[in-house]
């Protein structure tokens, strides 16, 4: 079983929101079922919940950072 550290960001698959865990509960016969405490925010609000695990997955930052690719070596030129 794979346990999320806190502070990683998640995103809550139901509803596509970016959020970072807070807190990890682990119980059941066995510690088979976890939950999540997360957070985010909503409005200018600050809004912490329980997930399951099954609710979330890790957040995979798909972006580039800025800057010229060599593509042949698959390596990052910063401008500048």
């Amino acid at each position: 079983m794979n346990i999320i550290p806190n502070g990683t960001r998640v995103v809550i698959k139901d509803i596509n929101l970016q959020a970072r865990t807070q807190s990890v509960c682990m119980f059941g016969e066995g510690n088979t079922t976890v939950e999540y405490r997360i957070i985010y925010w909503k409005g200018g609000e600050r809004i912490d919940t329980w997930v399951f695990d099954w609710e979330i997955e890790v957040f995979i930052d798909k972006s580039k950072p800025a800057g010229m690719v060599n593509y042949e070596t698959d390596t990052n030129k910063l401008i500048g």
